[in-house]
């Protein structure tokens, strides 16, 4: 394993979508339809309705936003368990676990509390301005990561953010009450997201985040496939294709191999784990729902097999936790149970696909 990269404690808030196996026919003949959710938002205080409040799914592309009386719907949702996002400037974010199944649609009602200090857009001049800057220089840094994906992505409302920092002890936060608008170019999403946590303390980055993504339309039919290519190379050789190779018992198919090992030195030179003999995944008392467990440290190094995007990755796990809960589309439950390390941390907001997107197998990357 190489050294010479800081350890950086990477963990996402993670939001899931579970799917339910059985009834499979039933399932594909909805699908195309879906189930709704629909409700109303309105001022707690005053009970004013409030309009362009956003209503979407935690990290995936399905949302909508309130009308002039405070009314949405969201058409066509997928049976699984989600977090409801609504969210508005000036108010508390409401968050909310849903269930959707293709019996019945999910109606919710909302009162979202005021905030005492809103957060509209900060301006600010002169030496706050040269502080604020170097802030964010260092907030894009461990924001953005080092990926080929992050030199085509942009931050297009920075002054939203704020920043405070406790040098003494090494720690820096970031936080915003708006929503923070991303582009990102090379995978072909806008997002918008919402801050739960943003914290570095000494050389551990923990955070948290709710994203909404939308589908960019493409200048031309190459863009297009561009964009197809990129999020296919984005996919292979993460921690979700990692994770996912893992419950489908695919991982030496997939391209991984894994280590046991004593230090967070080498990978290379510990112990090569045999998954037919020792069962790191085990099915929970849930369908779909699986526990990952595993002593000391967990090397894990990718190979990949595309010639069009070779590489050979190198990534270390611990557990915070007794066990790491996971589904069967590779999201973790219990989103701070893991601690990365290595050629993963790299991999940062620019290399996020929304939950909803599906590896297609048979896409073939063209020249």
């Amino acid at each position: 394993m190489r050294t010479h990269t800081k350890v950086i404690f990477f963990i996402f808030l993670f939001i899931f979508v579970r799917q339910n196996d059985s009834g499979t026919g039933q399932r594909l003949l909805k699908a195309a339809t879906g189930s709704k959710i629909q409700g109303n938002v309105v001022d707690a205080e005053t009970g004013a309705p409030l309009s362009d409040v956003n209503v979407f799914l935690a990290n995936t592309t399905i949302g909508t936003a309130s009308d002039l009386s405070g009314n949405f719907v969201i058409y066509r949702v997928p049976q699984g368990a989600y977090t409801l996002i609504i969210s508005r400037i000036g108010y508390e974010i409401f968050a909310k676990e849903i269930e959707i199944s293709y019996e019945k649609n999910l109606t919710i009602n909302v009162r979202l509390s005021p905030k005492t200090i809103s957060g509209e857009e900060v301006v600010v001049k002169g030496e706050k301005l040269k502080n604020w800057e170097k802030n964010y220089k260092k907030f894009l840094k461990l924001f953005m990561g080092e990926s080929g994906n992050a030199k085509k992505t942009e931050i297009l409302n920075p002054y939203v953010l704020n920043f405070s920092a406790d040098p003494a002890y090494g720690k820096f936060y970031a936080f915003s009450d708006s929503s923070l608008r991303i582009r990102n170019n090379a995978l072909g999403y806008e997002m918008r997201i919402v801050f739960h946590r943003f914290e570095l303390d000494q050389d551990r980055l923990i955070y948290g985040i709710y994203s909404h993504y939308q589908e960019m339309k493409p200048v031309d039919s190459l863009e297009k496939i561009q964009w197809q290519r990129r999020r296919r190379e984005t996919f292979l050789g993460s921690f979700k294709h990692f994770l996912i190779s893992l419950v489908k018992n695919r991982v030496k198919e997939e391209g991984f191999e894994l280590y046991q090992i004593m230090s967070l030195d080498r990978v290379g030179a510990s112990r090569k784990i045999d998954l037919k003999k020792e069962k790191l995944i085990q099915p929970d008392v849930r369908d779909g729902i699986y526990l990952l467990q595993f002593d000391l440290y967990l090397g894990v190094r990718y190979t990949s097999k595309s010639k069009w995007n070779p590489q050979v990755t190198e990534s270390v796990l611990y557990l915070n936790a007794p066990y790491a809960k996971i589904d069967s589309l590779g999201n973790i439950l219990n989103g701070y149970a893991i601690t990365i390390r290595g050629d993963w941390t790299k991999r940062r907001i620019p290399d996020l696909l929304p939950l909803d997107y599906r590896f297609d197998e048979s896409y073939e990357i063209k020249n």
